[in-house]
């Protein structure tokens, strides 16, 4: 995600990376928040970015937001991409923070 991020920037811009606890469903988590203010996506390539093998780049396999993803959802966590072209792109996922077990 975030090399995704400095990808779309070409040297040009800004990366931010905010990591914070929230609270979801009574759950704590953590949120990680990649975002940049690069080229963005339009509505396609945001419906798509999850397909496994769809890229908009010249190399590279499309596979890796379809791999973050499912590592993601497999530690009960989620992801999500907001874009707007011209402006940007936020990634947010959320995972959940085990509890500490009573004794360790």
């Amino acid at each position: 995600v975030v090399r995704n991020a400095f990808q779309a920037l070409d040297g040009q811009g800004q990366v931010q990376i905010r990591l914070r606890p929230v609270r979801e469903s009574g759950k704590k988590m953590a949120e990680v928040t990649v975002t940049d203010n690069g080229p963005g996506m339009d509505s396609e390539t945001v419906s798509r970015i999850f397909e496994p093998f769809y890229t908009t780049k010249s190399s590279g396999s499309g596979l890796g937001m379809p791999v973050s993803q499912k590592i993601i959802e497999a530690h009960g966590g989620r992801i999500e991409i907001q874009s707007t072209k011209g402006k940007g792109t936020k990634v947010s996922f959320r995972i959940p923070i085990r509890e500490k077990e009573p004794g360790r």
